[in-house]
């Protein structure tokens, strides 16, 4: 028995095919699964499917992104309750073949919340942030995904070790150029808070280009 169904995002291609995902409590294992929903032009909405192959670990706030040719890309949070490793995790839609099955984008640099983007070839981004477990410093990480090639390594995109990162954007274009964009907090955290708006851009078979501040620093009294 599945109830509770929370997080929904939906996405739509150019010909008006759509996805919807979300997640759900799993009563007997006391957990939240990850669902998703697929609606086909003039046909209407297929059934629900579970988009996750490990029922029993806790998977929350599903992310989505969808391209114009109608593939499509999930991402969640995997929290495992007996280990409490947390891990970012994702599932393909392929317009034609349908979903790919559970992949592991990170594990050991895993956080909460990735973001995703898909290009018009099937290339994608993942970015999410981590606390640092040494530092309890929050940073911002990314993953990009090769139709050839599949997940690389996480990348940490900003520097510094003083630095909390939050309120993160990600955009990508259809040939898998992207941006992502973040808020940093900067310590000493017993005198003023230092806030800045950093980015930093990602050119397809270049890499990341490092981060970059925008806009003027502004300071916050405690």
């Amino acid at each position: 028995e599945a109830t509770n169904p929370n997080y929904a995002v939906v996405a739509m291609d150019e010909r008006g095919n759509a996805i919807a995902a979300w997640h759900q409590t799993n009563v007997a294992l006391d957990v939240s699964n990850v669902y998703a929903k697929r609606y086909a032009a003039g046909a209407g909405w297929g059934d629900s499917r579970l988009l996750q192959g490990d029922t029993a670990a806790n998977s929350i706030i599903p992310q989505l992104a969808m391209n114009e040719n109608g593939d499509a890309l999930v991402a969640w949070t995997r929290f495992d309750p007996a280990t409490y490793v947390t891990t970012v995790e994702a599932n393909r839609y392929q317009r034609g073949e349908g979903w790919s099955g559970q992949e592991t984008v990170v594990g050991s640099e895993a956080g909460g919340n990735p973001l995703v983007g898909l290009d018009g070839r099937g290339n994608a981004m993942a970015l999410w942030s981590r606390m640092d477990p040494a530092t309890y410093q929050t940073n911002v990480f990314a993953s990009h995904y090769g139709v050839r090639s599949g997940w690389d390594k996480a990348e940490l995109l900003q520097p510094g070790t003083d630095v909390d990162a939050s309120n993160l954007r990600l955009a990508m274009n259809d040939r898998c150029a992207s941006v992502a964009l973040w808020k940093e907090t900067i310590a000493p955290y017993f005198s003023d808070f230092t806030w800045e708006i950093h980015v930093n851009r990602f050119v397809p078979g270049k890499g990341w280009d490092g981060s970059q501040q925008v806009g003027s620093t502004a300071t916050q009294p405690v």
